[in-house]
């Protein structure tokens, strides 16, 4: 496991070129029960984000929930944030790191962008009415992109992380779904709910140093395994694919 976070690096990340991607990674959190911490984990991975690479990699968080107010609760945020309102088109095309924080209600703009993203971050609770939701949000997204990554939020004994993890896999299984599910863990720390109320991250708090520094230190940890290993799944992806394309051309 990851046993510092945040620490200070020689040198920030630098985006791979890439002609077909163009220079971008773009991550998309989607689930169709609310209360899960999606929103909240959307800015944590753009501020994670932004202390790996490099500053001039621009960071773009899209607020493409109705309800949502990311603008209005992060406080002078080192990424931008755009709000997309219901009838824009979602943006796609750009350059950079891409973060989507979609509405628990229906989209019809999301097929679009499940199908455009490096990877489909879907977070649920250890709970059967979150499970429940998350297969109808794992069997909608898994046709148009397999690269999905379940975060197991605010669990509170270790085994329930397992134990959701199995029961997802049931279920999917019923469904006619055969798969083994990709889950990492956030444990249910004190004091995380007043970070999210304000609108702030874990990462902030952590930097502040002295207590600070102390009490989010391991969920600064876990947010920084689930990050860190997001990159390496996309970068791993990108990699066979240009592998594949030049077995390809060689034939």
């Amino acid at each position: 496991g990851v046993q510092t976070c945040a620490l200070p690096i020689s040198r920030k990340k630098e985006l791979a070129m890439s002609s077909e991607k163009q220079n971008s990674i773009k991550i998309a959190l989607i689930s169709r029960k609310g209360g899960v911490g999606k929103s909240a984990l959307a800015r944590e991975f753009a501020f994670f984000m932004r202390d790996k690479y490099d500053d001039c990699v621009p960071i773009t968080l899209y607020d493409c929930d109705p309800r949502g107010a990311q603008e209005e609760v992060v406080i002078a945020p080192p990424f931008d944030i755009v709000s997309v309102e219901p009838s824009d088109n979602i943006p796609l095309n750009n350059e950079g790191i891409s973060v989507y924080d979609f509405a628990s209600e229906p989209d019809k703009r999301l097929k679009k962008v499940i199908q455009e993203v490096d990877l489909v971050v879907i977070p649920f609770q250890p709970a059967i009415d979150s499970i429940i939701r998350t297969i109808d949000t794992f069997s909608f997204v898994v046709p148009h992109n397999d690269q999905i990554l379940m975060i197991c939020n605010m669990y509170i004994h270790i085994n329930d992380v397992e134990t959701s993890k199995s029961e997802l896999e049931g279920l999917l299984g019923d469904k006619g779904i055969q798969t083994e599910l990709w889950v990492l863990p956030i444990k249910q720390y004190t004091g995380i709910r007043s970070v999210e109320n304000e609108g702030g991250s874990v990462l902030a708090r952590f930097k502040k140093g002295g207590i600070y520094s102390r009490s989010f230190r391991p969920i600064c940890s876990e947010i920084d395994k689930i990050v860190s290993e997001s990159i390496a799944v996309i970068e791993d992806s990108r990699r066979v694919q240009s592998e594949k394309k030049e077995v390809l051309n060689v034939n």
